[in-house]
């Protein structure tokens, strides 16, 4: 539980800081059960909004970052002794964390919670109808 809620928590600072550092909008990060989600303000929304290609950096950040999270568990994995439980473990949550964060990647809506992929591509039709 401690890697899944530290690769989630990594994953918002993804969406956090790559918006801070391309637009300047500020946000929030809130931790639920087994989820999170970073959250703008109206203002730091707007801001945001106004750039199309920042947007999808930063819903891009956040699984990326995750992922590559899980991978450092993932190798960390190999310093302990080669057939240890602990290996095994840590190797297998590596793994999961980082398909995890790639499957935030596909453009799905699950029961009103839009993964990532799926903001991308709302902001990829939006991007297509503005020209």
């Amino acid at each position: 539980l401690i890697l899944l809620y530290s690769n989630i928590y990594l994953h918002e600072l993804g969406h956090k800081y790559t918006a801070k550092i391309l637009t300047g909008a500020d946000s929030d990060i809130h931790i639920e059960l087994l989820s999170g989600y970073t959250e703008w303000n109206e203002e730091n929304s707007q801001l945001l909004k106004a750039h199309p290609k920042s947007q999808i950096a930063t819903c891009l950040a956040g699984p990326m970052l995750g992922a590559l999270g899980g991978y450092a568990v993932y190798a960390l994995a190999s310093l302990l002794p080669e057939k240890s439980a602990w290996r095994y473990e840590m190797q297998h949550n590596g793994q999961t964390l980082v398909w995890m964060n790639l499957l935030n990647l596909l453009p799905v809506n699950l029961f009103g919670r839009k993964l990532d992929g799926y903001l991308i591509w709302e902001i990829i039709q939006e991007m297509k109808n503005i020209k």
